[in-house]
């Protein structure tokens, strides 16, 4: 009885497993999907995610320059450390500190602190604090916080998470909070509060005069919209 028993366990088990993996390939699948631009490029196979990585010629840990190619080290050098940019510089990847008068650009990926008088412009994603006069400019994913004078402009196939302040805010998808006179996103996760609120799919607030989320049962409301 005993062997008996051990048999029928021994087969529900075994006619249980491949719905367990298939469970498992499916969370899995889900966890790879789980940002808004990811949702769009699995919906889209041809969007481009994220700009293609480029190569480095090296590493240095300082940087001054005047405007490219016036500087030091040359703008295909990755800068870890300190980049002081007297009017205009450019480089590959930056961190942690990256300063400049008038403008820092990166053809790769930036970490840290970035504070320009006019603009900030990252090619691929950057995890960072970002201060400008004018505006910020993040081609690939961003996550931090974004503080600029008039714009902070997101790549509308990547997404922005966490907090984006100006006078105007775009992004592709949000995780997170947009405050300015307008908000712009294709998908939001959190909060949008200014003058005018877009978004095509939204998972939280609008907070503005003029709320618009396009793939909703209520599409326009003033003072507030929300869906869920």
């Amino acid at each position: 009885m005993k062997t008996l028993l051990t048999l029928v366990l021994m087969a529900m088990v075994a006619l249980a497993l491949p719905s367990v993996w298939a469970q498992a390939d499916q969370s899995q699948h889900r966890a790879v999907i789980e940002t808004p631009a990811q949702r769009r490029h699995v919906a889209d196979p041809t969007a481009k995610v994220y700009p293609s990585p480029v190569s480095t010629a090296g590493v240095f840990p300082i940087s001054i320059g005047l405007i490219p190619p016036a500087q030091f080290p040359a703008e295909d050098w990755d800068v870890m450390g300190l980049r002081l940019n007297i009017f205009v510089g450019q480089h590959n990847n930056v961190g942690f500190i990256d300063l400049g008068v008038l403008g820092n650009l990166s053809h790769g990926d930036v970490m840290g602190l970035e504070i320009a008088g006019v603009w900030n412009q990252v090619a691929q994603n950057a995890q960072a604090i970002q201060i400008a006069g004018i505006g910020n400019h993040v081609l690939g994913q961003f996550k931090g916080l974004q503080f600029a004078g008039v714009v902070n402009y997101g790549n509308i196939s990547a997404d922005v998470l966490g907090l984006q302040l100006a006078c105007a805010n775009v992004a592709g998808g949000l995780e997170g909070v947009q405050i300015g006179l307008f908000n712009r996103a294709e998908e939001v996760s959190g909060l949008q509060v200014g003058v005018i609120n877009m978004t095509r799919n939204m998972s939280g607030l609008q907070l503005g005069l003029i709320n618009i989320i396009s793939d909703s049962n209520v599409p326009f409301m003033i003072v507030l919209n929300a869906a869920f």
